[in-house]
């Protein structure tokens, strides 16, 4: 090869070498684009959801107690609704609300606009000596051991939430005086104040001193009342039980949630923070009073057995809490309603769909190597442009312009006596010479074929030229 066609084959490496990623650009746009199935929202239609109000259903609460007692029953069922969600984060507050108008629309619809209870606890703290339970002992016992004390408004008995028992993770909060109400519907406020809270730890050893398979693990530095300190049947029927206290600060009423997903039977489900804002409701301190009688039947179906785990004690007694105030809230929400007292929202139903996933780099990398296409082409425009002869098409004439000077050179027979070209000839390289015949002689134009060895040919063929 010599110096002056160095660049041209450097060029066209060049071009080959640029061309060969194009060949391999189908693999990677196919990986570019994913097809992902999801439900896409319709446009919303309006719908009444359920609202409470001065109805029959308010005046039978207020002056009959048989009928707090059925809110009560379906407050519990209600309960059975909670999950592992609601016991395993406080931070995290998983509100429920059942809506029977709204039942029968299909799953993961969105509710635009509808409210829901919402029990913020704000401190939990818990009682660690003896000095801070004695002030309030005689609230204490008998939350834990008088059966003469009506927490509880159920008609055949007049009974405490502990009074069936106290095995482990009961759960109820001390009011001071009994349930009573009289007047009007009550107006919407929000309810904030401080309570304790009273769970049952244990019902097997020596109060203070758990042990391994304590269904919170240890407790240590928390005091533990032991029941045995008082005089009462549940004394003489049951095991003693050991109760942890612990003082809590809240504020209960309900939130705004837009947005809501609406699940299976018309429950709608929703997610809130420790900084969700409270809204005034006129159901709130109602539900409070409520939740006692619910914590002590909840206790009883046994459902909170599988949400005690070693270390959640907090968390545990925020869910108990969170999901009793729930549940009394949607049962006189729903008790206390009627037609005149529905309000309306807006329901956008869902539907199959699926969406283009794209892989950034691959499409880049596409694009790319179709631009290495392009370069090759402009390459090659360029040097086609840089010629000055127009492209030979022939074939037969292609042959006679072949540079044979290589071939001649390095051919050991020569050219007379070869009659293939082999193998070891492939990288031989031909030249021809077209010339002119002298006008003033016979001879006609004739193509020769020059070489520097010409004498070696010659001394075979005997001849110095070549004439075709």
């Amino acid at each position: 090869m010599d110096s002056s066609s160095t660049p041209l084959f450097a060029t066209l490496c060049v071009i080959f070498i640029i061309s060969v990623p194009v060949q391999f650009i189908s693999p990677i746009i196919t990986g570019a684009v994913s097809w992902i199935p999801k439900l896409a929202m319709s446009p919303s239609q309006p719908v009444n959801v359920t609202h409470p109000g001065d109805t029959p259903g308010w005046t039978y609460h207020r002056d009959y107690e048989n009928s707090r007692f059925y809110e009560v029953m379906q407050a519990l069922a209600h309960s059975s609704l909670a999950t592992t969600a609601n016991f395993s984060d406080s931070s995290r507050h998983i509100s429920r609300r059942r809506i029977p108008s709204l039942q029968g629309f299909p799953a993961n619809s969105s509710v635009q606009e509808v409210i829901m209870p919402y029990l913020n606890i704000e401190s939990l703290e818990w009682l660690q000596s003896l000095d801070e339970i004695l002030p309030h002992m005689d609230l204490f016992k008998n939350v834990t051991s008088n059966d003469t004390f009506k927490l509880s408004i159920i008609p055949s008995e007049r009974m405490n939430p502990y009074f069936h028992g106290g095995d482990p993770g009961r759960v109820t909060i001390a009011f001071a005086e009994e349930w009573s109400l009289k007047g009007s519907y009550p107006a919407a406020k929000v309810v904030r104040g401080e309570h304790y809270v009273v769970v049952s730890t244990n019902g097997r050893q020596k109060c203070g001193d758990p042990k391994s398979d304590d269904p919170f693990g240890r407790l240590n530095g928390l005091y533990h009342l032991d029941a045995r300190t008082g005089t009462s049947r549940f004394n003489n029927w049951h095991d003693p039980s050991c109760y942890v206290i612990a003082r809590m600060e809240y504020s209960a009423g309900i939130v705004i949630c837009r947005d809501c997903r609406l699940g299976t039977g018309g429950i709608v489900e929703t997610t809130l923070q420790d900084e969700s804002v409270v809204i005034a409701d006129p159901l709130a301190e109602q539900a409070l009073r409520m939740m006692p009688d619910v914590l002590a039947l909840m206790s009883v179906s046994h459902s909170w057995r599988n949400w005690m785990q070693p270390g959640n004690l907090d968390d545990y007694t925020k869910g108990m809490l969170s999901v009793a105030y729930q549940a009394s809230w949607n049962s006189m929400a729903n008790v206390w309603s009627n037609d005149t007292t529905m309000r309306r929202t807006a329901l956008s139903l869902p539907f199959p769909a699926l969406t283009a996933s794209i892989t950034t780099w691959r499409v880049w990398t596409w694009l790319a190597m179709n631009c290495l296409l392009t370069v090759s082409g402009v390459i090659v425009a360029i040097l086609q442009k840089q010629a000055f002869a127009k492209t030979v098409r022939n074939p037969e004439l292609s042959l006679l312009l072949l540079d044979t000077k290589q071939l001649i050179e390095k051919s050991a027979p020569g050219l007379c006596n070869a009659v293939q070209v082999d193998k070891e000839d492939t990288d031989l390289r031909m030249r021809l010479q077209f010339q002119e015949g002298h006008e003033s002689s016979h001879q006609h134009p004739y193509i020769e074929v020059q070489n520097s060895t010409y004498r070696r040919i010659a001394q075979d063929c005997s001849f110095d030229t070549l004439v075709y």
